[in-house]
C-alpha cells in the first residue's frame, strides 16, 4: 500500500470534494470552526464578489451574485483560520443553474493546510 500527499502553491491538500446546494447554504465543521458558505443575490449590476463575517460563532463567507453557469470562485488559498502554527485555507468554484425549484448550485472546493509558522 502507498500514500499520496498532494500540494498546491506549498499548501498541503487535506480535503476536497463537491457538494449540491438548492436554496441553501452550506455548512462545514473543520476541527471545531464552524463555516458555511451562503448565497445571496442584489441585482445591482456588480459583479461576483464574497464577505466574511463571524456570526455568533460561525464563519459566515457570503458569495454575493455568484450566479455563472459556467462557474466561478477564488482558486487562490483563502486563509480561514490557523491550526497548531498553520494556516487553513480553502479555495472554492460555484457552477450555478436556475431550474423552476429556484438556484441550484455545485459548489467544489478544497481545504489547505500552509506550511509550519516560525514564531
Amino acid at each position: 500500500m502507498f500514500e499520496v500527499k498532494a500540494y498546491v502553491s506549498g499548501y498541503e491538500v487535506v480535503a476536497t470534494g463537491e457538494v449540491h446546494a438548492l436554496n441553501s447554504p452550506i455548512d462545514f465543521h473543520i476541527t471545531g470552526l464552524k463555516l458555511r458558505f451562503s448565497f445571496e443575490n442584489i441585482k445591482d449590476g456588480t459583479t461576483a464578489r464574497f464577505a466574511s463575517e463571524n456570526v455568533d460563532g460561525v464563519l459566515n463567507i457570503k458569495l454575493i451574485n455568484f450566479n455563472n453557469t459556467l462557474g466561478e470562485g477564488v482558486l487562490s488559498p483563502l486563509p480561514i483560520a490557523s491550526i497548531d502554527g498553520r494556516d487553513i485555507a480553502v479555495t472554492f468554484y460555484v457552477h450555478s443553474m436556475e431550474n423552476d425549484l429556484g438556484t441550484a448550485r455545485r459548489f467544489t472546493y478544497c481545504f489547505l493546510l500552509g506550511p509550519e509558522k516560525n514564531v
